[in-house]
């Protein structure tokens, strides 16, 4: 079992006893927090970012966190912008990965890295995108070995896997969440 010892206080809980066993929820008091800790939670977390744009995602994704607001949506948790996020990504290891400069290189750097991992559910498409180069106009990735492109494919089934094991645990923390309101 591993185990972390915490110190400090969340929501008037002492945490300096606390061990979490990744995640043993019997010792966690899961409701809510009050609105004013959350707002000076925020508040601290806001005041370290300096970027105006990273603040604002941030900020968003720190919302899903608010007592006062209900589940837009009724349904599952979501995080605000990580859509908006993996399609920005998406794009941009595209535009590295299929540039010609520096082919297959970048590709195989990128694959080698695991770093395509982080778009999340788009992976198994753009997996697909590059293991046809010629039929996708991606001439980046001509000539990446088949070995790159093994790890390629247990990184897309990796990422697929982890999109799915995400939405059931969001539906099933939302019905949780739904319960104690």
């Amino acid at each position: 079992m591993i185990t972390k010892s915490v110190g400090g206080s969340v929501g008037g809980q002492d945490l300096t006893k606390m061990n979490l066993d990744l995640m043993n929820t019997a010792e966690v008091d899961l409701r809510p927090y009050p609105a004013a800790t959350f707002a000076s939670l925020r508040n601290e977390v806001l005041a370290t970012i300096e970027d105006p744009a990273t603040e604002k995602l941030v900020e968003g994704r720190l919302s899903v966190l608010n007592p006062k607001l209900p589940d837009p949506k009724g349904g599952p948790l979501t995080v605000p912008g990580e859509e908006v996020a993996h399609e920005e990504l998406t794009a941009i290891f595209h535009d590295l990965a299929c540039s010609p400069d520096g082919a297959p290189f970048v590709a195989a750097g990128l694959i080698r890295s695991d770093i395509l991992m982080t778009i999340g559910e788009k992976l198994p498409k753009f997996t697909e995108y590059l293991k046809n180069p010629k039929g996708s106009d991606c001439p980046g990735a001509e000539g990446l070995s088949a070995g790159l492109l093994g790890a390629l494919d247990r990184q897309s089934h990796y990422a697929a896997y982890a999109a799915n094991l995400t939405k059931a645990f969001n539906a099933a923390a939302s019905k949780i969440i739904g319960r104690m309101r």
